[in-house]
């Protein structure tokens, strides 16, 4: 191991617990969302067929129950990862430009 991986014990500590709460949190929540915002989902385009539901209603309720906690969690899971292993390669690489290869 290189010292810049252990030079801060309590971070890689801090980053392993966000990772193991905001992946727990991003997969309860997913599957939570996958599986009861689909059937609300579903339920409340029926009865905007019907004439007698508010569609957006629903999706807003779905957006903010499902969705926002399983962001905040993927996003603690990121987070956590990058306080674990700070060396680690970045989420999204930027691609070779032409100056670059000169």
């Amino acid at each position: 191991m290189t010292a810049k991986t252990t030079a801060y014990p309590a971070l890689r500590l801090l980053g392993a617990l966000l990772m193991t709460v905001g992946g727990f949190i991003a997969i309860v929540c997913g599957l939570c969302t996958g599986t009861i915002g689909s059937i609300t989902l579903l339920s409340g385009l029926m009865q905007a067929f019907n004439g007698s539901g508010n569609f957006s209603f629903v999706v807003i309720f779905v957006f903010v129950t499902g969705v926002l906690p399983t962001a905040v969690g993927v996003v603690l899971f990121l987070t956590g990862r990058k306080l674990h292993n700070p060396a680690a390669a970045p989420l999204f690489k930027r691609r070779a430009q032409p100056q670059d290869r000169a």
